[in-house]
Formats: structure tokens, C-alpha cells, sequence
């Protein structure tokens, strides 16, 4: 198994290319983080954030079920999840979703 610290590093490089508007290669580098720790839930909100800009609402709240699974305590989470499901249409589960958060 690969240090953790690189999961890390690619999470943050996925970032740096995020904010950069390099959007492809951001992906990739958060894939990389979640290749290496698959239950690395910064990861999977981080590739949301791509998945939500590209107005992929179905991709961003599978990422976001997916981090908020691995760490309910995160508010940005249920507040991400549940503007995306918004966005979806899925207005009951955006609700309860704002709810929870």
C-alpha cells in the first residue's frame, strides 16, 4: 500500500489544477488520492466540486453519498449534497438533506 501522505499530495495537486481551471487533470489527480485510500472522503468531495461545475449533478452527489458516508460530521457535505440533488430535481432528498445538515 502506497504512504498515505501521497493520497494527500494528489488530493492536493487535484486542487491546485481545480483552481487553476484544469479540470481534467484535477480529476484524475483526486481519482489517484481515492486509487490510493478508497475511503479518503475529501477525495470524493473534492471530485463532486468538478462533477457540480461541469453541471453533472448525478456524478457529484454519487461522490458526495459516497463522502458523506465516510464522514458525517462535515456540514459542507449535507450543504453540497443537498444543493445538488436540488439541481437534480430530486427536491424531497434535498430537503431532508438540508435538514440533516
Amino acid at each position: 500500500m502506497l504512504n498515505s501522505s501521497f493520497k494527500e499530495a494528489a488530493n492536493n495537486l487535484g486542487t491546485v489544477y481545480f483552481k487553476l481551471e484544469e479540470s481534467k487533470k484535477a480529476e484524475e489527480m483526486f481519482k489517484k488520492a481515492i486509487s490510493i485510500d478508497d475511503k479518503f472522503s475529501d477525495a470524493y468531495f473534492n471530485l463532486s466540486l468538478i462533477y457540480a461545475k461541469e453541471e453533472n449533478h448525478l456524478e457529484a452527489i454519487k461522490c458526495l453519498e459516497k463522502a458523506l458516508e465516510l464522514d458525517m460530521t462535515n456540514g459542507q457535505i449535507y450543504y453540497n449534497l443537498s444543493c445538488s440533488y436540488a439541481k437534480a430535481g430530486l427536491t424531497d432528498k434535498a430537503k431532508a438533506c438540508f435538514e440533516t445538515s
